[in-house]
């Protein structure tokens, strides 16, 4: 194998890896690991950390602002990003730590933090070192084995919900790995990006393309809220079989959609995302009215909907982020999508469960 080609297939297969590891972390690690300890170890409840989830949304926004904002007015290169990536992974590790050490409300809700601020900074290095290491060709791919294997590991988790400090740990591995590997190919720098990214737009005409992703997104985690808490003959998720099979549809979706991203494009895969969400809404509902059982319906939809719309996030900023301010698009995007639409989700779905 060429030098120029091994560059180009570790650069796609680091930055991949780093992506799952961390939004696996940012998906599981406060929803089971902190949310599941508050509960069973300090007796919290919910509501008893809403201002440290504010906290966690505020500085997840000033992060991926700054991390947007700094990138773009000093230009980083992709060993740069790497680098950055190992060193941003520790403090990750140093925060997880520290807020499952917290022994009080209080703690554990100021504990967030400085979580949601290196989080924020991440999720913006993670996305744009992606963009820049994949060839627009293969990109989809890589996104799509990336998001496969960031719902299997946490459908994974989800078998263990009852033991918050295993999932912790199992989170904080995970992540340490990207230390450990970006240490291992530390003599291999890539200097030069994989591929070009961004088209000639603004910002604001960005973001109006992106919204029925935000819609998807929102409405995605407002029904996660009811399907994962189901119970009694309306209950989806029965036995660990069924987080099982959650997982590898979740997978098997998203490697398709990594598979047809360059010929579908981004716009089709969302609202094929949309459809099948409407669908699942549709028979979740029809099982809550006790007509029938519909729950491997509802995983398989549900799965198709999640796997495809998280492709499109990965892949997309590639081809709408505004070349003039790649980073900072990519900031604003995940403003939009991760920091206000999925939190609003499951604002709105705790908000609709609390009125039945």
């Amino acid at each position: 194998m060429s030098a120029p080609v091994r560059s180009n297939y570790l650069g796609s297969l680091i930055s991949s890896w780093t992506l799952f590891t961390c939004f696996t972390f940012y998906v599981t690690f406060v929803q089971y690991a902190l949310l599941g300890r508050a509960t069973a170890e300090l007796g919290l409840r919910e509501d008893d950390l809403m201002g440290g989830f504010a906290l966690l949304a505020l500085f997840g926004i000033a992060g991926s602002l700054i991390a947007g904002w700094r990138i773009d007015r000093r230009g980083a290169k992709p060993a740069a990003l790497l680098r950055a990536t190992g060193i941003l992974s520790l403090l990750l590790i140093v925060c997880a730590w520290i807020a499952m050490r917290a022994d009080s409300k209080w703690a554990l809700n100021l504990a967030l933090a400085p979580m949601g601020f290196v989080l924020g900074v991440t999720i913006v290095v993670l996305l744009y070192q992606f963009l820049l290491l994949t060839d627009e060709r293969s990109r989809g791919l890589y996104a799509g084995l990336a998001a496969g294997l960031v719902y299997f590991v946490a459908n994974l988790e989800a078998c263990v919900a009852g033991s918050p400090r295993v999932i912790g740990v199992l989170d904080i591995a995970l992540v340490l790995s990207n230390v450990a590997l970006i240490f291992r190919f530390a003599p291999w720098p890539p200097n030069d990006a994989g591929s070009m990214i961004g088209v000639d737009a603004g910002v604001t005409k960005m973001l109006g393309r992106l919204w029925p992703l935000a819609l998807v997104v929102l409405l995605d985690t407002a029904l996660f809220v009811h399907v994962s808490r189901a119970a009694g003959a309306g209950a989806v998720f029965t036995a660990r079989g069924s987080w099982l099979a959650n997982g590898f549809f979740h997978f098997l979706f998203a490697m398709a959609a990594g598979l047809v991203y360059r010929r579908w494009g981004w716009r089709r895969l969302t609202l094929l995302a949309g459809f099948a969400l409407l669908f699942t809404t549709a028979i979740f509902a029809l099982q809550q009215l006790g007509s029938v059982s519909l729950s491997a319906g509802v995983i398989v939809l549900y799965s198709l909907s999640v796997g495809v719309y998280t492709v499109v996030l990965f892949s997309v900023f590639g081809e709408e982020t505004p070349r003039s301010a790649p980073a900072l698009g990519i900031a604003l995007g995940m403003v939009l999508i991760g920091w206000l639409a999925s939190p609003a989700g499951i604002a709105l779905g705790t908000a609709l469960l609390g009125a039945y």
